[in-house]
């Protein structure tokens, strides 16, 4: 009998994931796949034979007071590391949380929280609560799947749904889709049996701060990097050229725009840039796929040699939707292999980069804030994620408008017209790897007699990347 794997849909990169990169055709071969979709995931770009469910159908509601208490130990958990480590958490970084954080009111319930006994009574607290809800009959027991693989472990519904299979002894499987994501949410509720992460500084995080944690965890590269990786991807520079109207003799610089709520005046820090180049370098300038406002980026289109790219996703603000499209993956990989380098906010685009061995040149400063300011660029630069790439040759931070045209300057001159490729063997063996993973054991337990929930304080310390 053929295994049945679910495969969550919570969030729009996850089609990257699992459907782009070839893994759901792959376990296809071996097992009929199901989907379970959440409440604002979009099955436009699924098989349309595959089976679909909807996520609320087999996830089980958290109580309010549980969520209420596991909200409150994630909060300490990131308070906890904080503290111990010197710098926050990547989701403190964004602009709502960033204003939360600022609140007296949210610092004073952070101090409390992360007291050793506060914290200590919370990771308990949420751990008893956990056993003590009952176990409901829902659509899960009815699909009964080998295996549930999803990309996240911390949404309300992937909390259910890890703590309901792992008491039907389900095998559970979390692979992240981004190399930030286990700095976003180091808290683990519910333990999966396999964490996979692309970081081994991720890892490490996710031990830290979750002591006595069960899971197996691995160490992969995401799997969008397979499509990267896909030889037949990789657009002629001629055919790629003449869909943006640039000269292929000329050398291209593609700036990646960041989150129009991540940064402040992007636009202007590349304006400044482009005043202090001769006429050499194209600019492309890809536009962030949840650009609400792309109209900020017109006046400096209108420059010569500047050109903007908008990326093909499925985005639905409406539907709070986003995805890339199949298509998108062939011009997102012609880009990096037809650019000189990258020019960004230090961001998760680097690693794209520099699977083609491309040079990034970050832009660790801002038109009008100070390095000290909280919401400095300098802040994505020290983030925790970003720990790993801080040393590597092929980086090189700008720390002011002089610094970042000299080392675009650099750039250029450094490059020498050919076109790096990530090696498609170690794409394809990351992707079998994810295969294995995924079909091994399933039903790993009959009667599995109690949740296994992180507890525990965590006493290490991080080195300060500041």
């Amino acid at each position: 009998m053929m295994r049945l794997v679910l495969i969550v849909l919570e969030q729009g990169p996850d089609i990257r994931q699992f459907v782009q990169s070839g893994l759901a055709a792959d376990l296809a071969h071996d097992a009929r796949i199901v989907w379970a979709l959440g409440h604002q995931a979009s099955a436009r770009q699924l098989p349309g034979t595959d089976e679909k469910i909807q996520l609320s159908d087999i996830a089980p509601a958290l109580p309010a007071p549980l969520r209420l208490i596991s909200r409150l130990a994630e909060r300490a958990c990131n308070a906890r590391q904080e503290r111990q480590s010197g710098r926050s958490q990547w989701m403190n970084f964004l602009d709502t949380l960033r204003a939360q954080k600022t609140s007296p009111l949210k610092q004073r319930l952070d101090a409390v929280v992360s007291c050793a006994p506060v914290y200590r009574g919370l990771m308990a607290l949420e751990k008893i609560m956990y056993r003590l809800w009952p176990l409901s009959r829902n659509q899960l027991g009815a699909l009964r799947p080998d295996t549930i693989v999803l990309s996240n472990h911390a949404t309300p519904a992937a909390c259910g749904l890890l703590w309901c299979a792992q008491r039907s002894g389900i095998r559970t499987v979390v692979m992240q889709n981004s190399w930030k994501d286990a700095y976003a949410r180091a808290h683990i509720p519910v333990a999966p049996d396999v964490f996979v992460v692309p970081l081994q500084g991720a890892a490490d995080l996710l031990r830290r701060a979750n002591p006595g944690l069960v899971s197996e965890i691995q160490v992969r590269d995401t799997l969008h990097t397979t499509q990267l990786a896909d030889p037949g991807s990789l657009m002629e520079r001629d055919a790629f050229c003449a869909l943006y109207g640039l000269d292929p003799a000329r050398p291209i610089i593609c700036l990646s725009a960041a989150a129009p709520n991540a940064v402040h005046c992007e636009p202007e820090i590349v304006s400044k840039l482009v005043s202090h180049l001769d006429d050499g370098p194209q600019i492309l300038i890809r536009l962030n796929p949840m650009e609400d406002a792309p109209e900020r980026w017109q006046a400096l289109a209108q420059r010569p040699g500047v050109i903007l790219q908008a990326p093909d996703w499925d985005y639905s603000p409406a539907e709070k939707w986003s995805a890339p499209r199949p298509e998108d993956g062939q011009i997102w990989a012609s880009t990096i292999a037809h650019c000189a380098f990258n020019m960004s906010v230090p961001s998760t685009v680097t690693r794209d980069f520099l699977l083609f061995g491309k040079p990034v040149v970050n832009i660790c400063f801002d038109a009008r804030l100070d390095g000290t300011d909280p919401e400095s660029n300098l802040r994505y630069w020290n983030a925790p994620f970003y720990e790993a790439y801080r040393d590597h040759g092929l980086i090189w931070p700008s720390f002011s408008l002089e610094d970042l045209v000299q080392n675009v300057k650099e750039a250029l001159e450094a490059e020498v017209g050919t076109t790096g490729r990530p090696p498609h063997s170690t794409a394809a063996e990351n992707r079998a790897h994810a295969v294995r993973t995924l079909l091994a054991d399933g039903q790993i337990c009959k009667d599995f007699p109690a949740i296994q929930v992180s507890d525990g304080l965590g006493a290490s310390k991080e080195k300060d990347m500041h």
